[in-house]
């Protein structure tokens, strides 16, 4: 079985869907050319065009808003909040538009998006690239969270998310981002002394959480 580390994971799940659904798109800060902060989107501007990956604004609002009507229209966008600690100005659109926009709309429209972002600590980032939001997202109606904790599980759930026809809000540990490499079947250390120190966010089973109202 081959060897992935957290980054090469999420970048082999993301081409793996560009190529499979011409409908997937991938927008936010710095993604195209530059290939992310962590290089997580690293090349696959180059092998998929700016139509398809693309920078925006930095405008954490604006970049789940053009999600959502992305999303209505018809498309997959992956967006990525380039650190969790920046999303607060995007938690309407998130919230209020596209977690409820299929019951709102009584299934004429849905949010089939993916909001990627890092979370915790382990970067020595301090206090605006450490905080971790988790339960923001877990406690809210029509919305998906999902943390995973090593390679293997980071690919396949982010496949999963993408297929997904909801809103799906994918959360990655800054401390696990750059691991070296990693058995995918194991998973690793360095994300349970990130959690027995503090560092970072819990990792635990079940990988994703949803949250329903009666």
């Amino acid at each position: 079985m081959a060897q992935m580390n957290m980054i090469q994971a999420l970048n082999s799940a993301m081409d793996i869907m560009l190529a499979r659904d011409p409908n997937v798109v991938m927008l936010g800060e710095d993604i195209g050319y530059f290939g992310g902060v962590f290089r997580c989107t690293e090349g696959l501007q180059a092998k998929y065009g700016t139509s398809r990956v693309f920078d925006t604004p930095i405008s954490e609002g604006g970049i789940v808003g053009i999600a959502v009507g992305m999303g209505a229209y018809g498309l997959r966008p992956v967006a990525e909040i380039q650190f969790a600690d920046y999303f607060y100005p995007a938690y309407d659109q998130l919230v209020s538009e596209a977690a409820r926009l299929r019951y709102r709309s009584a299934g004429d429209f849905s949010a089939p998006i993916v909001v990627r972002m890092p979370t915790g600590g382990g970067i020595y980032g301090g206090q605006t690239h450490s905080q971790s939001p988790e339960a923001l997202f877990t406690h809210v109606s029509g919305l998906k969270t999902v943390v995973p904790s090593n390679p293997q599980d980071a690919k396949g759930s982010l496949i999963s998310a993408i297929q997904d026809d909801d809103l799906v809000v994918f959360l990655g540990c800054d401390g696990l981002q750059g691991l070296a490499q990693v058995d995918p079947v194991r998973g690793s250390g360095r994300c349970r002394r990130c959690c027995q120190e503090g560092a970072g966010t819990r990792h635990e089973d079940p990988r994703g959480r949803s949250s329903w109202s009666g």
